[in-house]
Order: structure tokens, then C-alpha cells, then sequence
């Protein structure tokens, strides 16, 4: 195998259209995000399952549950600085074996106690690949079309969640629950071949590195890296006006504090909305007589309209001078619909088009938050600001099913459960009309 070039070139326009080794960046992050979303959600659908092979109740289970999500939030913040510091490409071929053991080890796992410890170092490598591969992939996108970029890498986990549920739903029947955590160890090993051999680290990260250690940038230059990549190398300083170093630190500094504080809000608000929707929603309407069947077409309508959202946000705002103004308006658009889905909530009619409407809206302007946190950041701590972005959001996911329980259990109404879900849609429109209003947009870069 040929060793890997890190050898790229300066780039002396920023491009508008894909070149052929950017399409094969992009393709790469969407395949490795792709997996790390199957191997997150896959836990979700088999929890039926072991607990009926161990004979314990499903509430048992949760604390595996939880502690992934506790990896995941630790990971993403710690492995989110260490991106700044050893570059993309390396924390991916570090978090991708950590997950893949896990998940291999998974399969052998014969009590609560051991699946919770493995979960748990799961999460670790998983809550890292989100963030990584967002900013990998954004380094390596043409100017003009970062947002979709974002938007295509981050809807893959979602889509490899899809992917999990509808292949797990007969693969247990066939073969048992193990097996899909062989499978779930086996799609990152693919993953983690192809991006030793052919994803390169960010030029932008390495041009930042170069600049700090002194060295002449354009000396390591070649024709045979990485063509027409986005970021646009920094001649002198390792370290934009207004940061002085990085990590935690840099977010902090006088140029990045208040983005930062807004951003976090963003992502927490929009999680927790999203979470809540997502773990509650199937329940609410079950409660609110509505069939068992149409509630889970609903929810998944929903999820349906949270890809295509993104999507298409992320096309307007890469082509349009107001940018990521939609997102805002997205969120507000999402907790009207929210409302309306609580007011007709037993409209079969209307029950369908309201989720979908939601997830295009709301959950849609969260996907494409992503984007929004990729232009925020210069090269040096891009990778922290996502990181703590994700890991500050994952808090909120792990809030949300807490709260709806709560709400549940203390008998309040269905429909007004659903109500209670508007109020960070709103938070999360305001704080995003406020990073738009300070002058961040889609060529902030």
C-alpha cells in the first residue's frame, strides 16, 4: 500500500464546483458518518431484545444507555480539542478502533454491568467522529458550497440510523441481537482502511501547524495532494486576530466568547427540542388515541423532514445573500407547527403533514446548525468549537427524555407535553437570529 501524501498545494482562488478529490473527501466523511451513525442508534433497537435474552425489564438497560451518551458528551469535548492539536485525519484513525472493539466486545456481552463499561468506551470513539468529520469535510468544500457539505456529512448519521433500524428489524429474527454488533464492528474496519489509504488530513490544519512551528509552507507543497481546497492557507500567524491560543481558551477569547455562548445555546435548545420530539412523540400519540402503527409513521415522517430540511436549507443558505437567516425563521416555523400538531392532534388528516412540517422546520434548521457552527471557528480551533457544540448538545439529548418523562408522569396532558417542546424551538430561534445579526453568514469564512 502507498504510503499517504500529506503534501498539498496553495490554493490561489477559492473553487466553485467540486474537483474530483474533493467529491472523494466528501464521500468518505458521509461513509464514516454514515457508520457511526448506525452503531449509535443500533443500541436503541436491540434493547428489546437482550432484555428478553437476560430476562430483565427494558428500564434496566438504560444506564448502558446513559453511559454511551456520557462517553459521547466527554468524547466530543475532549477529542475535539486533540482535532486542533493532531489534525483530523489522525482523531479519526485514533476514535474509529476505540468504537470498533467496543462495539466488537459488544456482541459478547453477557450482563448489564459489561454493557454499560463497553457502551460507555464506545461513546468515546462515536462522540467523536460527528464533529471530526464536519470539520474535515467543510475544510475541503468550495466556498460556495460549505453549507450543503455540512448539511450532506451531519444527515449521514441520521441516515445511518435509518439504516440500522430497518436492517436490525431482521437481522434479529434471523441471526439475534449479537449480530448486530458484529456487523456494527465490521462497517467501521471498512471505514477505517479506506480512510488510512485515501481521506487526507485538512490543509488548512496543516498549513496552521506549519505556520506555528515556523516552517515555509509552500515548500511542502505538490501537485499530487488534494486539489482546490477551501481554506485559505494563513502566510504568517498560526492564530486569527483576537485568539491568542487555543482550546477551550480560544472559544473564550474577546473575538469568539459571545458566539461561543450563543452557538452552545443553539445547539442545546435545538437538541433538546429534537430529543424530546423524537423519544416522546410516539407515546404522546399512542396517549391521545392515535394508533400504535400511525404514531410510529408519524415520528418517522418527522425524521424524514429533518434530512430533507437540512438539505434544502443548506442549498438556500449556500446560494442566497441572507444565508442562514432561514435558520432562525426555521425554528420559530417549527414551534408554530409544534403547536398546531398538539391543537389537531387527533386529526388523522393532518397529523402526518404536521410532523413532517416540524422536521423540515425546526429539526431541519438544527441540521443545518451544523454548518452555521463550521463558519463560526478559524482553522485553529474549528475543531474544539464543534466538538464542545456536540458535546454541549448531547446534554441537552440526555435532558430531554428526562423531562418528558417528568412531564408524563405528573399527569399533564398530552397534547400540553407537546406544548412544553416550543419553548427551546424559540430560544434556539432567538440565539440563532442573534449570531446571524452580528454578521456570521455563509461567506463569513
Amino acid at each position: 500500500m502507498a504510503a499517504y501524501n500529506t503534501d498539498v498545494p496553495r490554493q490561489e482562488a477559492i473553487e466553485t464546483t467540486f474537483s474530483p478529490p474533493q467529491r472523494r473527501v466528501l464521500l468518505l466523511c458521509m461513509f464514516i458518518a454514515l457508520i457511526d451513525g448506525f452503531d449509535i442508534l443500533a443500541i436503541g433497537y436491540v434493547l428489546p431484545a437482550i432484555a428478553s435474552d437476560w430476562s430483565v425489564g427494558p428500564a434496566s438497560l438504560s444506564i448502558a444507555v446513559s453511559a454511551g451518551l456520557v462517553g459521547m458528551i466527554v468524547s466530543s469535548i475532549l477529542f475535539g480539542q486533540l482535532g486542533d492539536r493532531w489534525g483530523r485525519r489522525s482523531i479519526i484513525l485514533i476514535a474509529t478502533p476505540v468504537f470498533t472493539l467496543a462495539t466488537l466486545m459488544t456482541a459478547l456481552a453477557s450482563s448489564v454491568e459489561m454493557l454499560t463499561v463497553l457502551r460507555f468506551v464506545a461513546g468515546l470513539g462515536l462522540g467523536t467522529i460527528g464533529p471530526t468529520v464536519i470539520a474535515l469535510a467543510a475544510e475541503y468544500a468550495p466556498a460556495s458550497k460549505r453549507a450543503i457539505t455540512v448539511v450532506l456529512v451531519g444527515s449521514s448519521i441520521a441516515f445511518g440510523g435509518f439504516i440500522a433500524g430497518v436492517s436490525i428489524a431482521w437481522i434479529i429474527p434471523a441471526f439475534g441481537w449479537r449480530a448486530v454488533f458484529l456487523i456494527g464492528a465490521v462497517l467501521p474496519m471498512i471505514g477505517l482502511a479506506l480512510t488510512a489509504r485515501y481521506l487526507p488530513e485538512s490543509v488548512g490544519f496543516l498549513a496552521t501547524r506549519a505556520a506555528k512551528s515556523g516552517n515555509d509552507y509552500e515548500k511542502r507543497t505538490s501537485d499530487t495532494a488534494c486539489h482546490g481546497t477551501l481554506e485559505q492557507v494563513p502566510p504568517k500567524d498560526a492564530m486569527p486576530d483576537g485568539v491568542e491560543q487555543g482550546g477551550l481558551a480560544g472559544l473564550f477569547s474577546a473575538r469568539f466568547a459571545i458566539r461561543t455562548v450563543l452557538l452552545w445555546v443553539v445547539y442545546f435548545c435545538g437538541s433538546l427540542f429534537a430529543y424530546f420530539m423524537f423519544s416522546w412523540m410516539p407515546t404522546i400519540l399512542h396517549s391521545s388515541g392515535t394508533s400504535q402503527g400511525l404514531a410510529i409513521y408519524a415520528t418517522s415522517a418527522m425524521t424524514l423532514g429533518t434530512v430533507v430540511g437540512g438539505i434544502l436549507l443548506a442549498l438556500i443558505a449556500d446560494r442566497k445573500r441572507y444565508g442562514f437567516r432561514l435558520l432562525s425563521l426555521g425554528f420559530l416555523a417549527g414551534g408554530v407547527a409544534t403547536i398546531a400538531l398538539s391543537v389537531f392532534i387527533e386529526n388523522l388528516y393532518l397529523l402526518l403533514p404536521l410532523a413532517l412540517l416540524v422536521g423540515i422546520t425546526a429539526m431541519g434548521s438544527q441540521a443545518a446548525s451544523n454548518a452555521v457552527a463550521s463558519t463560526l471557528y478559524p482553522v485553529a480551533i474549528r475543531s474544539t468549537g464543534l466538538g464542545w457544540a456536540y458535546g454541549v448538545g448531547r446534554v441537552g439529548s440526555v435532558v430531554s427524555p428526562l423531562l418528558g418523562g417528568l412531564l408524563l408522569a405528573s399527569s399533564v396532558e398530552p397534547s400540553k407535553v407537546l406544548m412544553v417542546a416550543v419553548v427551546p424551538a424559540v430560544v434556539a430561534a432567538v440565539a440563532m437570529a442573534v449570531i446571524v445579526a452580528r454578521g456570521v453568514d455563509n461567506s463569513a469564512l
